[in-house]
């Protein structure tokens, strides 16, 4: 079996994404769920105050439309600097993730932002953040997929918004985030430790970096999933140690409000159950 598409001015070999998602039995893809009245902008991040039409596809600023990105197309929500998409969920089951892929569809700018917030109960939590640079970073020039535990929220109903930010110059000039392959699935158990000894965390990354105070940031941990943290690092000069830091979740990430000012300098992380520490080299500025 061949599946290829055609997303101009490319044929893409969709075979393996084909076959993957023939696998998934147990998921509910939320990409249908889109709506064009559930698309608003927030003006302040967004940088076009006196756009109201779009030329867009449906003259909103977030739209569906194929993506191409490396070897690999697929259907996607682009969506423009500023702007936010509401998609409501059914039931959130037990053991359940939130799976999905992010990208930046061009090559252009200063960066963008995607975040993927659930508004339930009354409340708005952050699950996840990612900036993408591709005009410099060339291996931000593809297609990354990634999953979100909501075990926590099983039994709710909740509504995901995501999000388009613009570059730290708010130069909107390609700041454009793409979200593909939006669906639900079954949560993937975490590795279990063996008799070599605890897993070890094998790196750390931080988005975003340069945040306001009681901004969330999302911590990610190399081969972290539902592992306790300890960490050094140095706050505005001063170093410290961190005893079980965090808890991630099923991904390896979690997502906190940073309360202190100033520089947060990351140097390394373990397993909070394991001596052995990882150099981890990230940082942090918290204005």
């Amino acid at each position: 079996m061949l599946v290829l598409r055609f997303i101009r001015p490319h044929v893409y070999d969709m075979t393996e994404e084909f076959k993957t998602e023939m696998r998934e039995t147990a998921s509910v893809h939320l990409l249908p769920l889109f709506r064009a009245d559930r698309v608003s902008l927030d003006k302040r991040e967004g940088c076009y105050p006196d756009y109201e039409i779009f030329d867009t596809p449906n003259r909103k600023p977030a739209f569906v439309i194929p993506v191409g990105r490396g070897r690999i197309g697929r259907e996607a929500i682009v969506m423009l600097a500023g702007a936010r998409v509401r998609i409501d969920l059914p039931l959130i089951r037990e053991r359940e993730r939130l799976a999905f892929a992010i990208t930046m569809p061009f090559d252009l700018g200063d960066g963008a932002e995607g975040r993927i917030y659930l508004e339930h109960d009354g409340g708005l939590d952050l699950l996840y953040s990612r900036w993408l640079k591709p005009s410099k970073v060339e291996t931000d020039r593809r297609w990354f997929d990634e999953s979100v535990d909501l075990a926590k929220y099983a039994g709710k109903k909740g509504t995901l918004r995501l999000e388009c930010n613009s570059g730290p110059d708010l130069d909107v000039v390609g700041d454009w985030i793409a979200w593909s392959r939006l669906r639900l699935l079954p949560s993937v158990a975490a590795p279990l430790e063996t008799s070599a000894g605890p897993r070890k965390p094998t790196w750390l990354h931080v988005t975003a970096t340069f945040v306001r105070q009681g901004d969330y940031v999302v911590l990610s941990v190399g081969n972290g999933a539902n592992m306790t943290i300890d960490c050094k690092l140095r706050l505005n000069g001063s170093e410290m140690i961190k005893e079980r830091w965090f808890t991630a979740d099923g991904a390896g990430q979690f997502a906190f409000q940073p309360r202190e000012r100033g520089k947060w300098e990351i140097l390394a992380i373990k397993n909070s159950a394991s001596a052995e520490w990882v150099a981890a080299p990230a940082y942090l500025v918290v204005e």
